[in-house]
């Protein structure tokens, strides 16, 4: 289901990886990904969205910024890096940390290694390794995207015309031209 883009309707986002949990996810990256962490000058706030009681000068020190590194360029990078994956564009849309629904629409944050509008997976060695890295004894699984869970309108493109239509428009608007310069 990749969207069309001369359709008016794109179709939901499905996702193929793993819920594994922001815990999971987190001890995984430090373990297999440091390199990736990203960092920020103020620690983490807690549930309730307020600042830890430290001291003073324990905000001028560079923290790990948890949100910050599970949705970063440097996270799918090193992940594409450890698959031994050249790193470009395509590579990057095709893994990707993401938050994917249960069959009940809860969302939970998860890898993927594939989408329906990606229309790329990776191949069965790189899927094996992530997999025995991740959740060896479980396969990965489809779920619904968070962000594109449902049928959305887009404004249809303009289809490129076949290379034969172009050439006869071509030489109809031409002999046109010469029959309108000669009168």
């Amino acid at each position: 289901m990749i969207p069309s883009p001369t359709s008016r309707m794109k179709p939901p986002e499905l996702k193929y990886g793993w819920r594994i949990g922001e815990k999971k996810l987190w001890a995984l990256i430090k373990s297999q990904f440091p390199d990736a962490i990203q960092l920020s000058m103020s620690p983490e706030l807690d549930d309730d969205g307020n600042e830890p009681d430290l001291p003073i000068e324990e905000f001028s020190r560079l923290h790990p910024d948890i949100d910050a590194t599970f949705f970063s360029k440097a996270l799918i990078d090193s992940i594409l890096k450890y698959l031994d994956i050249p790193i470009t564009k395509t590579s990057r849309s095709t893994v990707s940390v993401d938050y994917l629904c249960d069959s009940q629409g809860h969302p939970d944050i998860g890898l993927t290694v594939s989408s329906t509008w990606v229309g790329k997976v990776l191949d069965e060695p790189s899927y094996c390794k992530i997999k025995a890295l991740i959740s060896p004894n479980e396969d990965a699984q489809w779920y619904l995207s968070y962000y594109h869970w449902q049928w959305e309108r887009q404004v249809p493109k303009q289809a490129p015309k076949p290379k034969a239509a172009q050439k006869a428009s071509t030489a109809v608007a031409a002999a046109t031209a010469t029959a309108s310069g000669q009168q």
